[in-house]
C-alpha cells in the first residue's frame, strides 16, 4: 500500500468582541465653541446647543437646530474592521412636528472613497418622551472608516415654517469583533516535481487565490497556475517549474480571506519534489543527528501497519532505499495524501 505523508502544525486563534462604546464624547457633556467636542458639523443651516433641561442622561444633551431644508447632519468619524458587525444608536426627544432625525452610517475605504450602499435607519417620530434610534449593519469587505451620522429633516415647512429643532443624547457605536486576521501559511510542501500543496489558515477568496502572481518561490522556480481545491477552500494546489531537489521558499502576498484580509509576504520553506527516505534520513557531518532535522520534506513509500497500533496511526514507511518509522502523537497534525 503506497502513502504519501506531509505532517504541519495547524494554528488557531480565538479573538474576543468587545462592547465599549466607541464614540467619545457619545453623552454629549463636553463642549467647546457651543459645539459637542469630538463631533463635526455638515454645512451651513445647523446649529448646535448643549442642553441642560431636557437630558436622557448626565447632565447635558445637544440640540440640534436647522433653518435649511437640505439634509444636515452631525457626525464622527471612527475606524472599523471589514467584515465586522457594528451597532450606532442613540437617544432622540422629537416634540418637533415640523422635523425629525435619523440614524444613519456611511462607509469608506482607505482612500476615502465612499462604498456604497449607505446604511439608513428609522426617523424619530413625535413623541414628548425619549425615543431610541438603532441601526446595525456589517462593515464592506475593503471598509476603512464609518461615519455615524445623525442626521435631520424638514417636515411640512412653508412660508411660515422655517426652521426645527430635536434633542439628540447619549450616542454609542458598538461591536467591531469581526474578522482582521489576514490568512497565514500553516503548511506549504512539494506534492511532486511540478506540484505543491499550501494550506492555509482559513477558507480563502477564490479570485485572489487563484491569482498565480501572487505566488513567488526562489531557486529559479516560476508558478504557472494556482488552483484552490475543489472541497477545501483552504488548500491552493500549485503548478510549478521543475523543482529540483532543492531546499526552496514560497512568498505569498495579496491572497485575501472571504472578508478580503489580504497576506503580506508570509512566507514556508519545505524541499523541493519527492525524497527518497534515505535523503531525508542522511547524516553527512556524522553526527547522529539527520542533516534535514527540522525541515518539511515530502516522501512516498509502502506503508505497514500493526493491528495492534492502528489506534495510533503508526507505521514503517519504505521506498526502495530505506524505511522509517513515523507516528502521530497528537491530533493537531494535518495529513494530506493517497492511501
Amino acid at each position: 500500500m503506497r502513502r504519501w505523508i506531509v505532517m504541519s502544525f495547524i494554528i488557531s486563534f480565538v479573538g474576543s468582541v468587545g462592547a465599549q462604546n466607541l464614540l467619545t464624547n457619545g453623552d454629549f457633556e463636553s463642549w467647546s465653541g457651543g459645539i459637542p467636542n469630538s463631533w463635526s458639523i455638515s454645512g451651513s443651516n445647523l446649529n448646535t446647543e448643549q442642553e441642560y433641561s431636557i437630558v436622557h442622561g448626565g447632565g447635558s444633551s445637544c440640540k440640534l437646530l436647522w433653518t435649511t431644508t437640505s439634509t444636515r447632519w452631525i457626525q464622527q468619524e471612527i475606524p472599523v474592521n471589514a467584515g465586522a458587525q457594528y451597532t450606532f444608536n442613540f437617544w432622540a426627544h422629537d416634540n418637533e412636528p415640523h422635523g425629525r432625525v435619523r440614524v444613519y452610517m456611511r462607509w469608506y475605504d482607505a482612500a476615502g472613497n465612499r462604498i456604497e450602499p449607505n446604511s439608513e435607519g428609522d426617523y424619530s417620530v413625535d413623541n414628548p418622551d425619549w425615543q431610541e434610534l438603532t441601526l446595525s449593519a456589517s462593515a464592506p469587505a475593503n471598509a476603512e472608516t464609518v461615519h455615524v451620522e445623525m442626521r435631520v429633516y424638514d417636515v411640512s415647512w412653508g412660508d411660515s415654517i422655517t426652521s426645527a429643532g430635536v434633542y439628540v443624547d447619549d450616542a454609542s457605536l458598538t461591536g467591531g469583533g469581526g474578522d482582521i486576521t489576514p490568512p497565514y501559511i500553516v503548511s506549504a510542501f512539494s506534492w511532486g516535481e511540478n506540484l505543491v500543496e499550501v494550506i492555509f489558515s482559513e477558507d480563502l477568496d477564490e479570485t485572489t487565490a487563484e491569482n498565480a502572481g501572487n505566488y513567488s518561490m526562489d531557486q529559479g522556480i516560476s508558478i504557472t497556475n494556482a488552483e484552490l481545491d475543489a472541497s477545501d477552500s483552504a488548500l491552493v494546489h500549485l503548478t510549478t517549474s521543475s523543482q529540483g531537489n532543492v531546499f526552496c521558499t514560497l512568498l505569498v502576498s495579496g491572497v485575501e480571506d472571504l472578508v478580503g484580509n489580504p497576506t503580506t509576504g508570509d512566507t514556508a520553506s519545505f524541499w523541493g519534489k519527492i525524497s527518497t527516505i534515505s535523503s531525508a534520513r542522511a547524516d553527512d557531518n556524522s553526527d547522529f543527528v539527520p542533516d534535514k532535522k527540522g525541515d518539511i520534506v515530502t516522501i512516498e513509500g509502502t506503508a505497514t501497519v500493526e493491528w495492534y497500533i492502528v489506534s495510533s496511526s503508526a507505521c514503517f514507511l519504505q521506498d526502495a532505499t530505506a524505511g522509517i518509522w513515523y507516528g502521530r502523537p497528537d491530533t493537531t497534525r494535518r495529513y494530506r495524501g493517497e492511501i
